[in-house]
This record gives C-alpha cells, sequence and structure tokens, in this order.
C-alpha cells in the first residue's frame, strides 16, 4: 500500500483497489485500529480518501497517515508516551502545499444544515459478520440533527447514535469505551450505498434496495 500510494506498485494494485472497492480500505483488509475518512472538499482542501493510525506503547509512538487520491503517505516514528496529533497533523503539509489547511480542518467543521441525514436513513447489511459468524444487519435512522442506529446480529440487537464528526460522511459512535468511527461511503450518484466502522468495526455494511 505504501508503494501504491507513494508512485509505485501501481498497475498490482489499481486493479486490486478497482476489484475491491471498499473492502480494500475497510479494517478487515488493513491493520487492527485503522480508519478510513473522506476528507470533504472546504476550505482550500481537495477532497480525499485517508486513511489513519496511530498507537504508542513501550517507550515508542508511531503515526500513519495515508492520502489516497494525493499518493502521499507519511509516517511518524519517535521516543516518548504518545503523540496527541500535534505534531503528526503539521507533518502532510510538508509535502503537499494543498493540506496546509489540514491541521485546523481536522478539528471540525461540522454543519448539520450542509447534510441531509434523509440520505443516509436505510438498511444495510454485512454479510460476513465478525470471523464470518454470520450476517449483521445495521437500521439507519434520523433523529434530529444526529443518526441513530441498530445492529442486529443473531438475535443480539445493539443501539447507537452517530453523531457528525466532519464533512457529510464522517461520525463518531456515542460509546462508552473505546473511540469508534463511521463511515458512508458513495457511489457515482452521490448517494450513500454502504458503511465501515473503524476500530475494528467489522467488514462494511452495504445498503439493502
Amino acid at each position: 500500500m505504501l508503494e501504491y500510494v507513494t508512485g509505485g506498485g501501481g498497475e498490482v494494485l489499481d486493479t486490486l483497489l478497482a476489484s475491491q472497492g471498499i473492502s480494500f480500505w475497510s479494517v478487515e483488509s488493513t491493520a487492527y485500529g485503522m480508519d478510513v475518512w473522506h476528507w470533504p472538499n472546504h476550505v482550500a482542501l481537495t477532497a480525499d480518501e485517508i486513511l489513519n493510525e496511530s498507537n504508542y506503547g513501550n517507550g515508542f509512538a508511531q503515526s500513519l497517515w495515508i492520502f489516497k487520491n494525493r499518493r502521499l503517505a507519511v509516517m511518524t516514528v519517535m521516543n516518548g508516551g504518545g503523540d496527541d496529533g500535534t505534531l503528526s497533523r503539521k507533518l502532510p503539509a510538508i509535502y503537499d502545499s494543498s493540506l496546509s489547511e489540514f491541521e485546523q480542518d481536522l478539528e471540525g467543521h461540522y454543519d448539520p444544515a450542509l447534510v441531509d441525514l434523509e440520505e443516509d436513513a436505510g438498511t444495510y447489511q454485512d454479510p460476513i459478520g465478525f470471523n464470518g459468524e454470520g450476517p449483521r444487519t445495521l437500521v439507519v435512522s434520523r433523529a434530529g440533527d444526529q443518526l441513530t442506529a441498530e445492529i442486529t446480529e443473531g438475535e443480539s440487537t445493539e443501539a447507537i447514535n452517530l453523531v457528525g464528526s466532519f464533512g457529510r460522511d464522517n461520525f463518531e459512535v456515542a460509546l462508552v469505551g473505546p473511540h469508534q468511527s463511521a463511515r458512508f461511503w458513495r457511489d457515482d450518484s452521490d448517494m450513500p450505498y454502504a458503511v465501515s466502522f473503524g476500530s475494528d468495526g467489522g467488514p462494511p455494511f452495504y445498503r439493502l434496495p
């Protein structure tokens, strides 16, 4: 992947991206804990697909940003207990000036008035499930200026809230515990066709007719 985004290995991975689409960018096909965001086209930024992963332990910390459309990958490795993002968010602009607003734009710019939550509402299904243990169903509904959802797997159902994070396709899952993000994917007609959850959220859910 690093070769692909930095200009190498194009033919092989172009084919892989074309055939797998969303699955290539899901946590099923990348390392544990990675998130995939759709960066909106606002301020000075050009829309992009961004893959982010960071962790720390045993006296070391690392952060990885991959900007798919720009074919740019930036990795930071350092001694210390962890980077809160202050440093790693500054570095991409060194290599691509169009990311000069990246650090501050990462903080938000979510405007409910610019988001049509009704587009996201619907029923989505993951036919694989965790560890291939069977299908999961996600029913998304609008509730004011946020989304609510129910995930059903077998006889178990979990209710969650999806709170807008930035852009129109990136949400935070309101849960007690580890950070969790949600991403809506759009087709060529600009309508949501799938939902993926970061940080070991399992395979993507695809919209049912």
